[in-house]
């Protein structure tokens, strides 16, 4: 009896059962792992929701607004879409925007807001600066908004 097993003709032909048994063995490791990563991508996700371009466009001529524009060599400070100055990093920069600003802030002591462009070549140093300036106590300005320009 125990040599009938070890026959080759007693042998069921049974293929599926091994290869069944690694692969269950896999999606019973990885399974943890899928659900992990479902669970974080969604607690990492955050939904946005900005404002329309017609909602920020409401300007009726009597609200002012400041805009900094933020280039490589230079900062210009525009008040309602007209040059106020343009500065230069060289040329004693830190005394001179700080004054500007404090000329806008008492001039138009209703202004809160100040908007921001970046140039895309602009060293990380100075826009770091301009925005500490801008929320320094002695100027004031409660809300600093990045925007862009739609071309």
């Amino acid at each position: 009896m125990i040599r009938a097993r070890f026959k080759k003709e007693s042998k069921k032909k049974t293929f599926f059962l091994p290869l069944l048994i690694p692969v269950m063995n896999l999606f019973l490791v990885l399974l943890p792992f899928v659900i992990e990563t479902a669970f974080l991508q969604k607690l990492t996700s955050h939904e946005l929701m900005l404002p329309t371009i017609k909602s920020g466009a409401n300007n009726d001529g009597t609200s002012k607004n400041i805009t900094l524009n933020i280039e490589n060599m230079s900062v210009t400070i525009y008040l309602n879409g007209n040059e106020f100055s343009k500065i230069s990093y060289i040329d004693n920069f830190q005394k001179r925007f700080e004054e500007d600003l404090l000329k806008i802030r008492k001039s138009y002591p209703e202004i809160v807001n100040i908007e921001i462009k970046v140039s895309h070549d602009v060293i990380y140093q100075n826009l770091i600066y301009v925005l500490d300036v801008c929320k320094k106590n002695s100027i004031g300005f409660q809300e600093v908004v990045y925007i862009d320009e739609v071309k």
